[in-house]
């Protein structure tokens, strides 16, 4: 079974940053920098976790990601949601994310997440 990821971030270097580390532990890693191309994407991509910045340029990633959770054809993949707020900040949205990660990211602590959210 493939591993596949998809990671929604519209900054180019953490996207950059986190796809080519999946590469080296034999992730196959979808990247897009715009939230408006999400379900294109998935359709097409198949991811079997979802990673997804909380900052997005035109959109919140917490009321994306609620809204994948909240459709039937989505709801059973995985997201993992990257943000630099505060703990407090992040609560201020009720989000159904499988896991939060602090910015910047430490590639461990992120296939620790991975590994506890997706069976391969």
């Amino acid at each position: 079974m493939e591993k596949k990821i998809m990671i929604i971030d519209d900054d180019h270097q953490a996207r950059e940053t986190i796809t080519q580390e999946l590469y080296k532990f034999g992730y196959t890693v979808e990247s897009i920098p715009e939230f408006t191309d999400i379900y294109s994407a998935l359709n097409r991509f198949k991811p079997k976790l979802f990673i997804l910045d909380i900052n997005l340029k035109g959109a919140d990633g917490r009321t994306l990601c609620n809204e994948i959770k909240a459709n039937l054809s989505y709801a059973h993949i995985p997201i993992i949601l990257l943000t630099t707020l505060s703990y407090a900040q992040i609560g201020e949205i009720d989000c159904k994310a499988d896991a939060i990660l602090g910015k910047p990211i430490h590639i461990q602590n992120l296939l620790r997440a991975i590994d506890g959210l997706i069976t391969v």
